[in-house]
């Protein structure tokens, strides 16, 4: 049982003492409003946090104390950074998985081969990275990854089985479509900055600092810092006696449908 049912019967529980209880006590109002607050905050942190593994399991980070590290990409192809960051991977022999969104992928269909072919993995990002995706219908969130897999499949011949929710927000929706796709929903256990942060050295130096063995680091190919930090933080990676595996490796996944 995941954690956000556990989480509603123990509110319930609590509801239904409180009721209870009104026969011998007086309940304060405010008792009810305490715990609907909680409630309310709990879903809510619940669904910002993937690895919190509210609504569903999200794989964040290897189960390993090797130091192994795995290195992946959201929000592209971007024909102005994807392929510089291609090249810096290329040059350093380190593969990774590219987290793609389905309208950007149809329009660049050369850089999906490219990654294909150069050996990395490319994962599903939904179709159109809306703000609100989270806030999809079942059907319509089923349809947006499915039309994003349709996509892939056209280039690469392969139906992808990893999934990075869109922000890494979670919700039962989110959950169901996952379920239903049979796909693994993918989250990350460090991040770059790199969204908040455009000074070089202060996204390399948050990534040096804070890297650990086992770690799933989460960087964006459709931003300028990414590929003028990426070759110094495989080097250093590389200098710390770190071993940059596929991120599927890491987690002991299968990348596509017919590997399975």
């Amino acid at each position: 049982m995941m954690k956000d049912k556990k989480i509603a019967i123990f509110m319930l529980t609590l509801i239904t003492l409180l009721l209870l209880s009104e026969n011998y006590f007086n309940v304060n109002l405010l008792w009810y409003a305490g715990i609907v607050f909680v409630w309310v905050t709990l879903l809510a942190l619940g669904s910002i946090y993937i690895r919190f593994n509210f609504f569903m399991k999200s794989y964040c980070r290897g189960d390993t104390k090797k130091k192994q590290v795995a290195l992946s990409f959201d929000d592209g192809p971007d024909n102005r950074f994807t392929p510089r960051i291609l090249d810096v991977l290329k040059g350093h022999n380190v593969q990774a998985v590219f987290f793609v969104v389905g309208s950007r992928a149809a329009k660049h269909p050369e850089l999906i081969e490219r990654m294909h072919q150069e050996g990395h993995v490319i994962g599903n990002h939904s179709y159109s990275h809306g703000f609100f995706f989270d806030l999809l219908t079942f059907r319509k969130m089923v349809e947006d990854l499915q039309h994003t897999n349709n996509v892939i499949f056209q280039t690469i011949h392969k139906r992808m089985n990893m999934f990075r929710p869109p922000y890494g927000v979670t919700n039962p929706a989110v959950a169901r479509t996952v379920k239903r796709l049979k796909l693994y929903s993918i989250g990350w256990s460090l991040k770059s900055g790199d969204t908040v942060n455009s000074n070089r050295e202060d996204v390399l130096k948050r990534l040096n600092n804070k890297v650990r063995p086992g770690d799933l680091v989460l960087m964006h190919d459709n931003r300028q810092v990414v590929p003028e930090v990426l070759g110094a933080f495989i080097e250093n990676l590389k200098q710390q006696q770190y071993c940059i595996v596929r991120p599927d490796k890491l987690l002991n996944l299968e990348a596509y449908e017919k590997d399975r």
